[in-house]
C-alpha cells in the first residue's frame, strides 16, 4: 500500500504521519510505517486475501480511514495523493472516539497504545514489547528498538530500579500499561552535535493506567524440592501519584543469586 500525504489547504507534504494497517475483523495491528519528508509512504508485507483497514493519523489533522483487500491478481494499492484536512475544534466538550490510533509520532517521541496489542491475561511488560513493531527482545530479556540499543527504561518519567529495565519488563503486568513511549536518549544526543544520530541509544518510558497510579501490585512465587531445597521471591510496588516505592527480594538454598554485585550497585543498596 502506498501513497503521498499532503495538506489539503496548501498541498505541502506531511512528514512523519503514522500509517497503520489493521485486520478489519478484530482490529489487530498488522504493521505500520511513517511518511518520509516528501509525504510518501510505502507499507509492504500486507497479507493477501484478507480484509484490512488503513488508518492515517497526523497531529492537528482529521484521521483518514479506508478498508481494502489485496489478492493475487492485485497485490498493490496505490492511493495517489491523499489530502488531509485540518481538524478545527472548539474544546468546550469531551469527545470520545471508539478507535484509537495504535502508533502516534509526537514530535520526536514514538508512542504505542498498549491496548491495541493483545496479550494473554497474565502477560508481563516483556510480552507486550515483543508485540510492538520494530522492537526485538532476545532470550535473555535484552531488547532493541529499530536496531538501536535501549539505554534505560522509565515508568511515568522516572527510572524504575535505577534504570535496570529487566526488573521492570519481567515484573510489571502488561494489562497495567497504557502507553509505551520511545525516544532518543537526550544525554547521548547532546554529545553527538553535528554528527549522525543513527547510533544514538533509545529511552523507553512506560505510562501506567491512571487507576494503577494510586495502588499497590506485585507478585510472589515459591517452590520446594528434594533434599529440603527451596526457592522463593517476590516484588511489591506502590504508586501514589508521583511517589513510587518498589521492594524486591529472593531467598533460596540452591546457590542461585537473585542479584549480582553489579545489580546491587545499580539499585544502590
Amino acid at each position: 500500500v502506498k501513497g503521498v500525504l499532503k495538506d489539503s489547504t496548501n498541498r505541502n507534504p506531511l512528514s512523519l504521519a503514522t500509517i497503520t494497517v489493521f485486520t478489519a475483523d478484530d482490529t489487530t495491528v498488522v504493521t505500520y510505517r511513517l511518511s518520509d519528508p516528501s509525504g510518501i509512504f510505502v507499507v509492504p508485507g500486507v497479507p493477501l486475501d484478507r480484509k484490512h483497514r488503513l488508518l492515517i493519523s497526523f497531529e492537528g489533522y482529521k484521521v483518514y480511514r479506508q478498508e481494502f483487500k489485496l489478492h493475487k491478481g492485485n497485490q498493490q494499492l496505490d492511493l495517489g495523493d491523499i489530502l488531509l484536512a485540518i481538524d478545527h475544534r472548539t474544546l468546550d466538550e469531551v469527545l470520545l472516539h471508539s478507535e484509537r490510533p495504535p502508533v502516534v509520532m509526537r514530535n520526536d517521541t514514538l508512542e504505542f497504545s498498549a491496548t491495541a496489542f493483545r496479550t494473554l491475561p497474565h502477560a508481563l511488560l516483556e510480552d507486550l514489547l515483543k508485540k510492538l513493531p520494530g522492537v526485538d527482545v532476545d532470550i535473555n530479556g535484552n531488547f532493541t528498538v529499530r536496531g538501536r540499543k535501549v539505554n534505560r527504561l522509565m515508568v511515568d518519567g522516572k527510572d524504575f530500579f535505577s534504570g535496570d529495565y529487566k526488573i521492570a519488563t519481567r515484573t510489571l503486568p502488561a494489562n497495567f500499561i497504557d502507553k509505551v513511549q520511545i525516544m532518543d536518549d537526550p544525554d547521548e544526543k547532546e554529545q553527538l552535535i553535528g554528527k549522525s544520530t543513527a547510533d544514538v541509544g533509545q529511552v523507553v518510558n512506560i505510562k501506567l493506567k491512571k487507576a494503577i497510579k494510586k495502588g499497590m501490585f506485585g507478585k510472589v512465587y515459591g517452590g520446594i524440592g528434594t533434599d529440603h531445597h527451596y526457592e522463593s521471591g517476590g516484588i511489591l510496588n506502590s504508586f501514589r501519584d508521583t511517589f513510587q516505592v518498589s521492594v524486591i527480594g529472593f531467598s533460596n538454598n540452591i546457590n542461585k543469586a537473585g542479584f549480582n554485585v553489579t545489580d546491587l550497585r545499580k539499585i544502590e543498596g
